[in-house]
């Protein structure tokens, strides 16, 4: 999709990217997503359900445009490649079964975060930030809703998703929710960072 569009910041997207996208999709698939859908699977429509999940058509229309049969098999493909993963998981989570294996992780540990803030942003003790985020695990795509409140800190922050292409948000208000869809199965690295300095949390292979 990024090759598509030529690297074009989604987060810069209007109507007649989502057109386009819409476009080329119903082009390689012959299913059209509809432009409500594509804004929710890319944060620019707020998602009122936390366990809002995308129509199996819209799956399958996705998987094609990225070159697959349909979603079951760029699922089965991506499960082959992160089975290393796979396996970790099942030896740290032992109830999670075989049949279990294609389960989309988006594990993010909140436990420590005001250390972590504390060591990285407030030195002076004055400045908190409060930062939280639903729905975990589920298929993908899966949408996460993260809600903020950075009102005491006097720098740009941004939230950057452990993607390869490094996709940042810059967060313009205050406090708020941000949507984010997640498409490949892995384990998800989330970063806060600041314009001088950077403070993470969450859980890396």
């Amino acid at each position: 999709m990024k090759r598509s569009f030529n690297g074009y910041p989604r987060e810069e997207w209007t109507r007649n990217e989502f057109e386009n996208l819409s476009d080329l999709i119903y082009d390689a698939s012959k299913i059209r997503v509809s432009l409500d859908t594509l804004r929710r699977l890319y944060g620019h429509k707020k998602i009122t359900s936390s366990d809002y999940k995308p129509h199996p058509a819209t799956k399958n229309a996705l998987a094609q445009f990225l070159g697959y049969e349909n979603w079951m098999e760029f699922v089965a493909k991506i499960n082959k490649e992160q089975k290393t993963e796979n396996r970790f998981f099942q030896n740290i989570f032992p109830f999670f079964r075989k049949d279990y294996t294609l389960i989309f992780i988006v594990s993010i540990v909140l436990i420590g975060l005001s250390i972590f803030l504390g060591f990285f942003f407030f030195k002076t003790g004055k400045e908190k930030v409060e930062f939280s985020a639903s729905s975990f695990e589920g298929y993908p795509p899966h949408t996460v809703n993260f809600s903020y409140d950075i009102s005491n800190i006097q720098d740009s922050v941004y939230l950057q998703f452990d993607e390869p292409n490094k996709t940042k948000v810059l967060l313009n208000e205050v406090s708020g929710t941000i949507s984010h869809s997640f498409i490949i199965p892995k384990i998800y690295h989330i970063q806060l960072l600041k314009k001088r300095r950077e403070s993470s949390f969450g859980y890396k292979n």
